[in-house]
């Protein structure tokens, strides 16, 4: 089978099996078919499904339902109709997985999914969706997921005992929300993080930060709900900034030589822009005494002006 950007999806070994069919009259054709194909290949580096689906062709619609196999597992249950005469139809897809067994099923994987983990924790996810063909064209969607207990990675972050719940409102305009907290976790820097609390919600231009707490860096990152516009590419989300340790804050750069104590307060401006997340005009304070010193030792002597050392107390 070949698709319009000339990528090949090769099936395995297909069997269809025709139980029933009538044709009284034009319009009025009845059939009812069972289809097997294994081992679908879309792409060398994506997993390879196996289809089990039930067909029923009823005057002008057509109906089906069935699953998609991952290593002889299931991993995802539809069932749907579509209009012959109308060019419309609808289906829904479902799945419950340990995350555990789906982390095994789903490879190989592309490389850009390769670092992806999905250590323990069960989750479930239901969408709905909803078509036109030309020339009425029209594609929408909805559904929910839900994830408890989770342990999530990406390379080297991690997040465990997550508990989420996503909920996809529609396409156009984009629309739903998401509710994210998860007990503890790391990011890639080794970074500890806990009792982090985030709930967004977007409803076509407006984005509604309804809650955004983070502890790390022995203080805490928070957000009064506030609404932005989308995407937020004029106004910014100031992050408060509370008791954070300086000296776990200069670990982050990773500067031989620099070190420092105390506690900082503030408010860092997150703006995002090109695609990134961004941070412009911050500032942060100490909430009282503390030092910053910088003592390289490693020896520059291509440049004798940066072989300097220093001891600054902030106040």
């Amino acid at each position: 089978l070949g698709s319009p950007t000339d990528r090949t999806i090769t099936l395995g070994a297909t069997r269809l099996q025709l139980t029933r069919f009538s044709a009284a009259q034009p319009g009025a054709a009845r059939a009812d078919l069972t289809i097997s194909a294994d081992a679908i290949h879309a792409g060398s580096t994506w997993p390879v499904p196996d289809l089990r689906a039930h067909v029923l062709l009823d005057r002008g619609t057509v109906r089906a339902d069935g699953n998609v196999l991952l290593h002889g597992k299931e991993a995802l249950r539809f069932d749907g109709s579509h209009a012959l005469k109308g060019g419309c139809g609808e289906a829904t897809l479902t799945t419950q997985q340990a995350l555990s067994a789906l982390e095994t099923q789903l490879q190989p994987r592309p490389p850009a999914l390769a670092p992806l983990v999905m250590g323990a924790g069960d989750a479930d996810a239901r969408m709905t969706l909803n078509w036109c063909a030309p020339p009425n064209l029209k594609f929408d969607a909805k559904g929910t997921l839900h994830a408890r207990d989770a342990t999530i990675g990406w390379e080297k972050a991690q997040a465990q005992g997550v508990q989420a719940a996503a909920q996809l409102d529609g396409l156009h305009p984009l629309r739903g929300r998401i509710q994210l907290a998860a007990q503890r976790g790391q990011l890639a820097t080794g970074t500890e993080l806990a009792d982090l609390d985030l709930d967004l919600a977007l409803t076509g231009d407006m984005l509604q930060v309804n809650a955004l707490n983070l502890n790390m860096l022995g203080g805490s990152v928070h957000s009064d709900p506030i609404a932005l516009p989308w995407p937020p590419t004029e106004k910014t989300l100031p992050l408060e900034i509370r008791q954070f340790d300086l000296s776990q804050l200069l670990d982050l750069f990773k500067v031989n030589g620099l070190s420092g104590s105390g506690q900082l307060n503030g408010v860092l401006p997150l703006a995002y822009r090109d695609g990134a997340l961004e941070v412009h005009d911050g500032l942060l304070n100490s909430t009282g005494a503390g030092t910053l010193k910088y003592a390289p030792s490693l020896e520059i002597p291509d440049n004798p002006g940066l072989q300097a050392q220093g001891y600054l107390r902030v106040q």
